[in-house]
């Protein structure tokens, strides 16, 4: 074989292999990296925090304690059917299993805990540790470089989403207590997407679905649960004890929110506080 024609053939073979990889990211999509490149913020190299960091994180964002880590917090309504707005407030329960269910293993950067790496950006454009999506070109109340750069921050971030979350609701649940963890229903749901698709009768998710085991049960798929399903099932099932202690949360009944949200339903019981308050059953209900 002549050397132009075994030049020929390497060049032949080579095309052939890039057009197979092409077609096969066609069919299963590029990786997120890639499609990254269309996000309104570029990815930033940073250390993934510890674990143990990122819970002190977590429970700073819920109680408003993170000052210039985080962008200004609103006061959140509390009180039905009479509200006021009182300091900002979100379970830090309800953060970790977001955070959790949002980016496995709550990471910010691309890279084991203590090493560098780049911001996890989701093929929507998702940013790191809480996924934030909406609002990253700017003018959202935050600083969209911030949320790609700095776990606190997203975190921080996602706490601020939920609060308007909450506080956009025209719909309530029990007294409309955003220190009782079963009042925020509504807003995680909202969090991921109000309306028919994330409500528990949507005929797209398992009939007769059990608890959603937050990722650790290799027979489930986290397709057959809404949102607000995923999130409860992972209170309930921690990862780990060093992410959260399980805290069975109560669901509302979901033949409740059948054919529509109404106005108005009770607390499911028992409720339960979060962050610096202790889990126990709520009195007065």
């Amino acid at each position: 074989m002549s050397l132009n024609h075994r030049k020929y053939l390497r060049i032949l073979v080579a095309a052939t292999l890039w057009t197979i990889a092409i077609g096969i990211a066609l069919i299963v999509g590029f990786p997120a990296v890639c499609q990254a490149a269309n996000c309104p913020v570029a990815a930033v190299s940073g250390t993934q925090p510890a674990v143990a960091d990122l819970v002190d994180l977590f429970n700073r964002a819920g109680t408003d304690r993170l000052g210039s880590e985080s962008p200004s917090l609103p006061k959140i309504y509390s009180g039905y059917p009479t509200a006021k707005l009182v300091s900002p407030y979100v379970p830090c329960l309800l953060l970790k299993a977001i955070g959790y269910t949002e980016s496995t293993g709550w990471k910010q950067f691309d890279a084991a805990y203590g090493s560098q790496g780049t911001t996890v950006i989701s093929s929507d454009c998702g940013y790191g540790i809480m996924q934030i999506t909406s609002g990253m070109s700017g003018g959202a109340g935050f600083d969209p470089d911030r949320v790609a750069a700095e776990a606190d921050y997203n975190i921080a971030t996602g706490a601020l989403v939920l609060i308007q979350k909450w506080n956009g609701l025209s719909v309530y649940i029990g007294n409309n207590n955003p220190h009782v963890v079963e009042d925020w229903y509504y807003a995680i749901w909202s969090y991921n997407g109000w309306g028919w698709g994330n409500n528990p009768n949507n005929g797209l998710f398992l009939a007769g679905r059990s608890e959603w085991k937050c990722g650790q049960d290799s027979s489930q798929s986290r397709k057959d649960w809404p949102y607000q399903e995923l999130i409860w099932g992972c209170t309930s099932n921690s990862p780990g004890a060093q992410f959260w202690t399980s805290i069975p949360l109560s669901l509302p009944d979901k033949a409740d929110l059948y054919p529509s949200v109404p106005t108005h339903i009770d607390t499911p019981l028992p409720a339960h506080g979060s962050c610096s308050v202790i889990y126990l059953p709520f009195v007065g209900y």
